[in-house]
């Protein structure tokens, strides 16, 4: 008879316990006047870009980034240059084999990260009453009745896992290169504002780093430096998730063929179109189109 050995695991990162789960929608004007707790913080930025200060050091974080806050450490936030916001935030004790790597990074989300997150918004509004929340009220965490079953493991899980994804990457970006002045954060913040409303406004042709370059009279190193400073990723990379995003509402409209919605949203080619989707969420269109008709 074969003898088998026990693998026993042990988990790199623990949730031990969730604090608060909740979505914010900060208007222009919000500005909270912070506060100081004894367990973690994670804050992602889904949309805008908001400001956050640690003690007394302030970071300009981008809509797919992400920080951490450490235990009893003074943090406030507040939008920036007037423009609305959306944050998850989740407060929570960890225990992990260095949960000291995630001080003093900001840290731009993978697809994979993405997904992490999306199952964390998934299964949270299912489960909390005020998911959804009016900021700065503090979010209680009274569960809705029949909540899904599992759920808050599942939230749990998908944390643990996004720490392990995020723990692995190379895409941190050094909190201390987001101090800049307040010329420079003017300056390069409102140069990448055009840049990305260009995209977005032209998202169905095909756009060049030349005409973007072009457009706001720099050459196209000073455009690449200034958007992978304020960004954090390279133009390309923006421009392709801002296609796919506008491919995913329109896929979730039912009205267009493949094909349709490539040409909209500046693919060359079905081929091409679907091959970049499926890069970028980690699967196909049509698989897309399943789960939501699924949902």
């Amino acid at each position: 008879m074969e003898q088998y050995s026990l693998n026993k695991i042990t988990p790199v990162f623990r949730v031990a316990s969730l604090i608060n789960v909740a979505y914010y929608s900060f208007a222009e004007n919000f500005s909270f006047e912070g506060e100081a707790h004894d367990f973690w913080e994670l804050s992602y930025i889904e949309r805008g870009q908001i400001v956050v200060q640690q003690e007394d050091k302030k970071y300009l974080l981008k809509s797919g980034e992400m920080i951490f806050c450490k235990p009893n450490v003074f943090h406030k936030c507040w939008v920036w240059q007037g423009e609305n916001a959306s944050v998850l935030t989740l407060a929570f004790d960890a225990t992990g084999v260095d949960m000291g790597v995630f001080e003093n990074n900001i840290i731009v989300l993978n697809s994979e990260e993405r997904q992490c997150v999306a199952g964390i918004v998934r299964e949270a509004k299912n489960t909390y009453k005020n998911f959804y929340a009016v900021p700065p009220t503090y979010v209680s965490m009274e569960k809705v009745k029949d909540s899904p079953f599992g759920s808050e493991q599942i939230i749990c899980n998908r944390l643990e896992e996004l720490m392990i994804f995020a723990f692995r990457g190379d895409r941190n970006i050094l909190a201390e290169s987001r101090i800049i002045t307040a010329e420079q954060q003017l300056e390069g913040a409102s140069t990448v504002y055009r840049i990305i409303a260009y995209m977005n406004e032209h998202l169905n042709e095909k756009i060049t780093l030349k005409a973007l370059a072009n457009n706001n009279y720099i050459s196209v190193s000073t455009l690449k430096r200034i958007f992978t400073q304020q960004m954090g990723c390279s133009v390309i990379s923006y421009l392709t998730d801002l296609r796919i995003e506008k491919a995913k509402q329109l896929i979730a409209e039912q009205k267009y063929t493949f094909s349709v919605i490539a040409e909209k949203t500046g693919f060359s080619s079905v081929h091409y179109f679907s091959s970049a989707f499926k890069k970028n969420t980690g699967i196909t269109p049509r698989k897309y189109l399943e789960q939501i008709k699924h949902f």
